[in-house]
């Protein structure tokens, strides 16, 4: 069960800095989680299988620059998902939920991607419009990872911004652009549905400093809380 878990972390770790073509399909089941969390004695493991997850993880949700422009011609987010995204939003229905990246904040301000001429800049410093909330509901997305180096493209404010949209939305989040645990910040989260808990951890490798044992710490300590 280690190595799954493993697997799951490193697919995450992939998604905050690449595009992950083949989407990642995982059937997770209790004892998965009770055996890696050394709660297996406290479950009996006969009723373990009377539930399980099934979760897809995919790649980054950018929705700047050219695809806040296809946005904004179809008016309106029903049109755009039914021209683009149908078939992605029909079979992302088949799953309890889908995890995906957000690439970028959430926040009112005007694009630095997507000139008001229509032609795009240079520029590498993301907002997403609050359609994308729209956007990640149709795709059955519910949880989103913060950890990735355009979370903060506006700086702490956007980021504030970003989980109180997501938050208002339903969308559940883990991590953050700073790779940090301080107050106020968090690198884990903990999903439940169908009682099963899974904590999620947002690490990300674009950052100063960077210390990758502070995901290590952070399993340490989410297996710690849930052992009581």
């Amino acid at each position: 069960m280690k190595k799954l878990l493993a697997v799951l972390c490193f697919a995450l770790i992939l998604g905050a800095g690449y595009f992950i073509v083949k989407a990642r399909e995982i059937d997770i089941k209790p004892v998965a989680i009770y055996q890696a969390l050394n709660l297996s004695k406290k479950v009996p493991l006969e009723n373990a299988y009377d539930s399980q997850l099934k979760i897809l993880f995919v790649g980054d949700i950018m929705t700047d620059r050219s695809i806040r422009k296809v946005i904004q011609s179809k008016q309106d987010v029903p049109t755009f998902v039914d021209t683009f995204l149908s078939g992605m939003a029909q079979s992302n229905q088949s799953y309890d939920y889908v995890v995906a990246n957000l690439e970028g904040p959430i926040t009112l301000n005007k694009s630095k991607t997507l000139r008001a001429d229509g032609s795009y800049s240079k520029e590498l410093t993301f907002t997403l419009p609050v359609e994308t909330l729209e956007i990640l509901k149709a795709l059955n997305i519910k949880v989103v990872s913060l950890a990735n180096n355009h979370t903060d493209n506006f700086g702490r404010e956007g980021f504030e911004s970003t989980k109180k949209f997501l938050g208002e939305a339903g969308v559940e989040y883990f991590g953050n652009p700073y790779n940090s645990s301080d107050e106020g910040d968090s690198l884990s989260h903990t999903v439940c549905q169908k009682d099963i808990c899974i904590a999620y951890i947002g690490y990300h490798q674009f950052t100063k400093d960077n210390q990758a044992d502070i995901v290590t710490a952070e399993i340490k300590k989410t297996k710690a809380r849930y052992k009581n």
